[in-house]
């Protein structure tokens, strides 16, 4: 049965979300409902081969095969309002290397192989990052109704159990992807993946290495830490010691890319940041409906320039060739998916998110990207940046 996880209050962009547990058959999972949408959210966490390093042709074969997975999606009446996934980048320190070489340290004088590792150890904990990717999948309870009635199970709301069937069958085609999945994950993994995203500095805190006496005791744990302070401004959001700011992909290539296109994006590495993209599922109806619309839109547009003696430039036929071939698509069995793209940079302080937002716009341009910052909507960039069931504040697709 499922049941609510008395968690820390959100800060207020975030809040009126509740954690909840429910028994699976591997385990536990945690869901995040929100009320004031009627939606409820599971995530995965997914982690792959060295995809820059691979030829471009397997490259090719890998997108396909994510594509594939992310189609299923767009079935009519699927209850899935959402898919986000999100890269989240920061300093990795060497904790855990450390602790590797105490635990399996001798009992005699460190030798020359202690002491050598040790120094390697310090030379790369500067530069050192670790990469997070989670895949947070979206259900509305409104838009899955008769999937929830037939798939209800015994003390498990059924918008609840439509999630976690959701989530199991994308394992399923992630895993056929050729990606390694773990999870859904628990109700402590979500808080800590949404606690340090929202403060970094709490890191080591949540690691062990600053853990207070009670919870060493296990009379506290990690879902007991909230945040303590929130503001939301009109060029960013600060949460307790961090300060985030958003950014959108206002443009995305307008010339073909190849597959590894984004990956100077992915791997910056010079703030703590967060790149996510949303992904909506557009069923067929509703795309051909927009498809019929924009073409009599164009059509009607180049008939008035032309009783008008307006030139038709090659904007107007470029969208119209956009449209015709998108049209084919959708004819030869590919969905669609509305998208939008963000990166979220965070910071101690605001001259050092300037600095981080200056590098990062620079480094999407050469990207092909144009990056515009969410000035007075920081708040929604923030919460797409993480696992959680509210994404962005309005849908971009209207079933």
């Amino acid at each position: 049965m499922s049941a609510a996880t008395r968690m820390p209050p959100l800060p207020p962009p975030l809040e009126g979300q509740r954690f909840e547990t429910v028994p699976t058959a591997g385990g536990q999972a945690g869901v995040v409902h929100d009320p004031a949408q009627g939606a409820y959210a599971a995530t995965l966490r997914v982690g792959g081969r060295q995809f820059a390093l691979v030829d471009p042709a397997e490259q090719e074969v890998l997108l396909s095969l994510w594509g594939d997975a992310l189609a299923a999606f767009c079935r009519e009446g699927s209850p899935v309002a959402e898919v986000r996934w999100s890269e989240w980048v920061a300093p990795a320190g060497m904790e855990e290397q450390h602790a590797y070489l105490r635990e399996h340290a001798t009992a005699e004088p460190a030798g020359a192989a202690q002491a050598s590792y040790r120094e390697v150890l310090g030379s790369v904990a500067p530069v050192a990052t670790r990469h997070e990717v989670l895949v947070t999948v979206v259900v509305s309870a409104r838009r899955g109704r008769s999937s929830a009635r037939r798939r209800e199970r015994e003390g498990v709301t059924p918008a609840v159990a439509v999630l976690l069937e959701e989530v199991r069958q994308l394992r399923r085609r992630l895993e056929a992807a050729g990606l390694f999945v773990w999870g859904p994950l628990d109700v402590r993994e979500l808080w800590r993946a949404v606690r340090v995203r929202l403060d970094p500095s709490i890191m080591s805190a949540l690691e062990g290495t600053g853990c207070s006496l009670a919870e060493r005791a296990g009379l506290s744990s990690v879902t007991d830490r909230g945040p303590l302070r929130a503001r939301t401004e009109w060029s960013q959001v600060s949460v307790d010691g961090a300060v985030h700011r958003s950014w959108w992909f206002r443009d995305w290539p307008r010339t073909d890319v190849g597959p590894a296109w984004m990956a100077n994006l992915l791997l910056f590495c010079g703030c703590v940041r967060t790149v996510s993209v949303c992904l909506q599922p557009v069923p067929l109806r509703v795309s051909q409906r927009a498809i019929l619309r924009q073409a009599a839109k164009l059509e009607s547009d180049v008939s008035q320039r032309q009783r008008s003696g307006f030139r038709v430039g090659a904007y107007h036929r470029r969208a119209a060739q956009a449209v015709e071939e998108r049209e084919e698509e959708l004819v030869s069995g590919f969905s669609e998916l509305e998208y939008v793209g963000l990166v979220t940079a965070t910071a101690s302080s605001v001259s050092e998110l300037d600095t981080a937002g200056a590098d990062l716009v620079e480094v999407a341009a050469g990207c092909h990207v144009e990056l515009q910052p969410l000035q007075g909507r920081h708040a929604d960039g923030l919460a797409a940046a993480l696992p959680l069931a509210r994404g962005l504040a309005h849908r971009l697709v209207t079933a």
